[in-house]
């Protein structure tokens, strides 16, 4: 079966930049299977911010898709918090 997209949800880097090693993890297995081709799309999300670095987290794993040698063209790079998704779920529920 084919899907949409992969959603992979931010979770967080230290101040050197380096994502921790749970979003690295789901990072990672996002990555698996959309190079499985399970999906035409990865979207990767988080509003994350360090006060003094004032990187979004979402730049750090699209850098990271990057590296690991997907396309800009298959990512969709989300720099809401996580309540985004929860908005437009219950928002889909009420149509």
């Amino acid at each position: 079966m084919k899907y949409d997209a992969i959603i992979v949800l931010g979770g967080g880097y230290r101040p050197n930049f380096n994502i921790t090693k749970e979003t690295l993890s789901r990072m990672q297995k996002g990555i698996d299977l959309f190079l499985k081709k399970k999906a035409n799309k990865i979207i990767i999300s988080s509003g994350f911010i360090r006060k003094k670095q004032k990187i979004i987290e979402a730049e750090i794993l699209f850098q990271y898709c990057l590296k690991k040698g997907l396309k800009m063209k298959d990512i969709i790079k989300r720099e809401e918090r996580s309540l985004f998704f929860a908005k437009e779920f219950f928002k889909g529920l009420r149509r």
